[in-house]
């Protein structure tokens, strides 16, 4: 009776010892110095000046106490993670440490600069990318209506016969045409342009001339963090131009009238801010190309305006 109780007792004893001994080395620390750079280990003795580790690759390392910043004794997952913030601000980092009131969070793993943020402070944290309250509404929003008045500069042969010019346009957008992000647009535009004498037909004059564009676009749009986009756009259409002209050589010729329809396509890039989820403001650069029987007539256009969303 007694011999099988010690061996009872003495069976559990190695059971014990055995769940204690995997639990030790399944178990892993994580050692945390002040250069930045994370050891995972496993503590096989301390001191009160350093610390003995097993590494992963079995070997043993003495870590001085000075050169460690904390110890972790718990799982920890060392990926990126994305951190939603009450304002709707979105952080893409890495959490080290956390404690009852916070969290400790580095935005490059391995450089020892760290920020903490209080738990309240905080409204979700996910592995998954997560999409900003701003961008979210703007999703939301299914129209634009838009004005961006800018400067026209005409480039080559155009040059020659037109100075720069000023105008504005007015845009109306449908938003998420097709696929998320791709808008299609309606635009109208004024523009005038200071005449001057033709180098290679010096007695025509040219006065003032119009431009009013009309046009279909597309664009998508690139919002980086919910507030600052970036929008790739082409648009394309009829454009009238109008101006009177005369013969300088002969006095008594009556002013002569210049009035056409042309084709012409545009493609630019604009960059916009949010304010809240109903207003943007902008600015943009584009280059067309007016399609004349004769030729063509290049430009650069500069242009900043606002865009209700609705």
């Amino acid at each position: 009776m007694k011999r099988k109780m010690y061996n009872s007792f003495f069976l559990r004893l190695m059971i014990m010892v055995f769940i204690a001994f995997f639990q030790n080395s399944m178990r892993a620390e994580y050692v945390f110095l002040k250069d930045g750079s994370i050891i995972e280990c496993s503590i096989i003795k301390d001191s009160s000046s350093s610390i003995q580790v097993r590494l992963k690759n079995n070997e043993t390392e003495i870590i001085k106490y000075s050169s460690i910043l904390r110890i972790v004794y718990t799982d920890m997952t060392l990926k990126k993670i994305y951190v939603q913030l009450r304002n709707g601000k979105v952080l893409k980092v890495y959490k080290v440490n956390e404690d009852q009131d916070s969290y400790t969070f580095r935005k490059s793993l391995y450089k020892p600069e760290e920020f903490k943020l209080k738990r309240n402070e905080i409204l979700h944290i996910s592995e998954r990318k997560i999409e900003t309250v701003e961008k979210k509404a703007l999703n939301k929003k299914q129209y634009s209506l838009g004005i961006a008045p800018g400067i026209i500069f005409p480039i080559g042969d155009f040059y020659e016969m037109y100075s720069a010019g000023l105008g504005t346009k007015l845009y109306f957008i449908k938003r998420n045409m097709f696929f998320k992000d791709l808008d299609l647009g309606v635009n109208l535009g004024y523009y005038y342009l200071g005449g001057k004498n033709l180098l290679k037909e010096k007695d025509l004059i040219y006065d003032t001339l119009f431009l009013l564009p009309l046009s279909f676009s597309a664009s998508y749009d690139f919002v980086t963090n919910g507030k600052f986009c970036i929008k790739p756009i082409i648009s394309a259409g009829e454009i009238y131009l109008g101006a009177e002209y005369k013969d300088a050589a002969d006095p008594l010729d009556s002013d002569k009238v210049l009035s056409v329809f042309e084709p012409f396509v545009e493609i630019g890039v604009s960059a916009g801010i949010y304010y809240k989820d109903y207003l943007m403001i902008n600015s943009g650069l584009s280059t067309g190309i007016i399609l004349e029987k004769s030729g063509t007539l290049n430009y650069l256009m500069l242009n900043a305006g606002i865009e209700f969303l609705f």
